[in-house]
């Protein structure tokens, strides 16, 4: 369909220069298409680059067409326009790249499969746990569900924003488990650039599970792309200053809460209303900062989930001392510039030790909240003095100890849950909770108090499945602030009560 006719003299030679082969001038017969060479029968195939199904519908014809059009060149252009893959993205070891498409392909179907029944009380909870096991590769069908018009297609609209919500949970909770195993080995000690990233990583995938904004853009390569091009404005800014001296900490501080960001704000308002001549950098990195409102603050409107969500953070300007330090430095950290991460009781802090320059040697803290304030000790100690119930012997101890990263994300977490913890009678924010739950478990697999909470609040969203699931991983002894009259009573209203709403198995109630 998209190709001439190839049985005529005329389009025969006008296939000649493009295909090679030899033709004479005095042709008189037709060809048919099976006489056609090899070669030509493969770039009539590259057409249909963007019709995989009459692809594979050639492919149904003839061994000779199986063969030809089933070539890793052609599916390997098809999976990359279809599913957004480059050539590092698409797994290695396949025997042909045509099986890649055809797994993503039945895993599309299969998603769209589950999404029909989450309408059906009974089959809910199965199809979200079957969403939650398809992972990432099923978020572009989420999204497509979410773009849908029209009044008919509301209720498929809500549907797949609540299992948009389940995946991405389901992908941070992965990424967060591997993060805490990751904390454990000995050659991390002194990788400070990999502190930073994982520090990053892990507040972006809390981001994406609290904030997962639908068909708009990804939240973590929103973040990353904005935090690698103030990286790079900041590289310009040092490109005659050691990352090691106390001038660079300055020069970095200022680019988020001081001067340099009120110029840089000022280059990209520029830039959009007279052309990208006026932004001093590149095409792409304007367009990673169109979406960052410098100067960053502290948000004294404290317990805001915004607060903690790092792309909300550069949207808004605002934010709590945590996510400021984990922006600055990770802004820091891809120009040379080494921060530390300090949890001072009831503040959160950043440390730097200079290394060239004046004051070799010395350390000073960074306050993020407070307009990247830096202090010496005893500036420091003076300002966490003035928190209720902190000693100084607690506070001179935190300032010298390097906070590690899942412990970092668990600071942003429990922000978060404070911010929950009043919020039994708001099923949207109940959604929230029981997502930050789910990655306090993944953080600190060990605490069962985790566990019991999630179960109360799957409890008070009718998620019975995912109640019973949380009861379940609380194996006895029950020790610690775990109450087993708690555990007792949710048990039985889980294995008793929940049968009667969703059905579950009889021998789950039987060993209850």
């Amino acid at each position: 369909r998209q190709t001439p006719r190839l049985s005529s003299q005329k389009n025969l030679h006008q296939l000649k220069p493009t295909v090679g082969f030899a033709m004479s001038d005095n042709i008189n017969v037709a060809m048919d298409i099976p006489d056609l060479p090899h070669d030509v029968l493969t770039q009539v195939f590259q057409l249909l680059d963007r019709h995989p199904t009459s692809l594979a519908k050639c492919c149904c014809t003839c061994r000779t067409w199986r063969t030809l059009a089933s070539d890793d060149e052609i599916w390997r252009e098809v999976t990359r326009k279809k599913y957004k893959y480059n050539s590092r993205k698409l797994p290695a070891g396949l025997p042909h790249v045509k099986q890649e498409y055809v797994r993503r392909w039945q895993m599309d179907k299969e998603a769209r499969a589950a999404l029909g029944k989450l309408v059906f009380p009974l089959q809910r909870q199965a199809a979200l746990v079957r969403l939650e096991e398809l992972g990432a590769d099923i978020k572009d069908v989420l999204k497509a569900e979410l773009r849908l018009g029209g009044s008919a297609a509301i209720g498929r609209r809500y549907w797949a924003g609540v299992a948009l919500a389940r995946v991405e949970t389901a992908i941070s909770v992965a990424n967060l488990r591997r993060l805490e195993s990751r904390s454990r080995e000995p050659s991390r000690e002194g990788d400070w650039v990999q502190d930073v990233n994982d520090c990053l990583e892990g507040a972006l995938d809390v981001a994406a599970a609290i904030d997962h904004n639908g068909v708009q853009q990804d939240v973590r390569a929103s973040v990353r792309k904005a935090i690698d091009a103030l990286g790079a404005r900041l590289r310009h800014l040092l490109k005659n200053v050691h990352p090691g001296s106390i001038q660079a900490l300055g020069i970095a501080c200022k680019l988020l809460f001081g001067t340099e960001a009120r110029e840089l704000q000022d280059e990209i308002v520029m830039a959009g209303c007279h052309g990208p001549d006026r932004f001093n950098g590149t095409p792409a990195e304007l367009e990673a900062l169109q979406n960052v409102n410098v100067p960053l603050d502290g948000n004294t409107a404290y317990y805001k989930p915004e607060n903690s969500l790092l792309n909300r953070v550069l949207l808004t300007g605002r934010g709590i001392p945590v996510s400021l330090s984990v922006i600055l430095a990770a802004v820091a950290a891809r120009a040379g510039v080494r921060l530390h991460f300090v949890g001072a009781p009831g503040h959160f802090l950043t440390r730097f030790e200079i290394a060239e320059g004046p004051g070799t040697g010395e350390r000073v803290w960074v306050d993020a909240f407070e307009s990247g304030d830096i202090m010496t000790r005893e500036e420091t100690l003076h300002v966490i003095s003035h928190i209720p119930d902190v000693t100084n012997e607690a506070s001179r101890a935190s300032l010298e100890e390097d906070m590690p990263p899942h412990k970092v994300v668990g600071r942003m977490l429990i922000n978060l849950l404070m911010l929950y913890a009043r919020t039994f009678d708001n099923p949207p924010l109940l959604v929230s909770a029981a997502a930050v739950l789910r990655m306090r478990s993944a953080l600190e697999p060990n605490d069962r108090t985790h566990a019991m909470n999630l179960g109360q609040v799957e409890l008070a969203l009718n998620n019975w499945q995912a109640a019973l699931q949380a009861v379940q991983s609380l194996a006895p002894p029950l020790t610690g602030a775990v109450s087993r009259d708690n555990v007792i009573v949710l048990t039985v209203t889980v294995h008793w009560v929940a049968p009667r709403q969703c059905m579950l198995d009889d021998s789950t109630v039987v060993r209850a």
